[in-house]
């Protein structure tokens, strides 16, 4: 189960430009000033470094869950297709207008708690 992932240290992802000023969590600015602290030498197409840039055929099943306004949003739906085109069980759950790891405000916010209970669902039926 991945939530809100980053999955491109690259940041080539065209939803850190188009939901920057939606995004309620992350910068775009600070996610671009990140990566180095994060791979150092490594260079962040590295598959260890940027899942996305990997080879995905053979991975388990896989929920994605984004909200739609997220910087990151990109990084998922990119994964996912890439996902389906290795043969991979994977789903997308998209939550309208959320932002980066909004299932961490399952006490407020109604998006939240049926974002955990579609991710207990998902893990039930493996």
């Amino acid at each position: 189960m991945l939530l809100s992932p980053w999955l491109d240290l690259t940041c080539s992802g065209e939803s850190l430009d188009t939901n920057e000023a939606h995004e309620d969590m992350l910068s775009s600015k600070m996610i671009r000033m990140a990566p180095p602290h994060y791979h150092g030498a490594t260079p962040p197409d590295h598959p260890y470094v940027s899942p996305l840039f990997g080879d995905l055929q053979g991975l388990p099943p896989i929920l994605v869950q984004v909200g739609t306004r997220e910087a990151l949003y990109s990084d998922s739906t990119r994964f996912v297709e890439k996902a389906k085109a290795a043969g991979v069980s994977i789903g997308l759950q998209e939550f309208y207008m959320q932002p980066h790891v909004f299932q961490i405000f399952f006490a407020f916010v109604p998006e939240a708690r049926t974002a955990i209970d579609k991710l207990g669902a998902f893990a039930k039926d493996l």
